[in-house]
């Protein structure tokens, strides 16, 4: 599952279909050649509210057809994924509530057929796993070692700013003892608070 992963879906890192695996990606207005890569859209209006469910076919015929069926024809030199939202909420929406749209297609009535089977039929097996009783996926003992080993491979990643931090906090160390050096460390409220500053002024620039 990706979100707005548009810059690794270019030729030579994007997800393969000869791999076989299935891809949920989020895009946002994407071009018309990585529009064409997709199988299925989920195409949401305002509020969350479902517009179009199904294949796309190819170069987008299906979803095309879907929406000449209901009157906002696509155009084959078109880019559909511009197309699809300027008809949805742009100047080609015609005053349609796309979304009423969708409920009362056949499309809709058969896609919720085939959720519905889906459903059925997973709800049908037997379970494919057994409850371990854990509350997180992975043990405290391995979260604290893959949280630790990210966190040492950043810091190994970026040496200068790990000096500047050291740098930092040294040369404000000595800049605060020097200046308190002289002061008289007796238990009266300037004493005290003068301690607590120079403290202060140590731990904050070492986090």
């Amino acid at each position: 599952m990706l979100g707005e992963p548009l810059f690794l879906l270019d030729h030579d890192r994007g997800a393969s279909a000869d791999t076989r695996d299935v891809s949920i990606v989020t895009v946002h207005q994407p071009s018309a050649l990585l529009f064409e890569q997709f199988d299925s859209l989920l195409l949401l209006a305002k509020g969350g509210r479902t517009v179009y469910n199904g294949e796309l076919g190819k170069h987008a015929s299906t979803m095309k057809r879907y929406f000449a069926k209901h009157g906002a024809k696509i155009g084959d030199e078109e880019n559909a994924a511009e197309a699809m939202i300027d008809i949805v909420s742009g100047a080609r929406s015609k005053g349609h509530d796309w979304a009423q749209v969708w409920l009362d297609s056949e499309e809709y009535n058969d896609i919720s057929a085939e959720v519905d089977n889906v459903i059925k039929e997973a709800q049908d097996k037997p379970a494919s796993f057994e409850e371990d009783g854990l509350y997180y996926a992975s043990s405290l003992k391995m979260q604290t070692k893959l949280v630790t080993s990210r966190a040492w491979s950043s810091i190994i990643r970026t040496p200068e700013y790990v000096m500047g931090r050291v740098g930092l906090v040294i040369g404000t160390g000595l800049i605060t003892g020097i200046t308190f050096v002289t002061a008289v460390h007796t238990n009266d409220y300037r004493s005290v608070q003068n301690r607590l500053l120079a403290t202060f002024q140590v731990s904050a620039k070492a986090m």
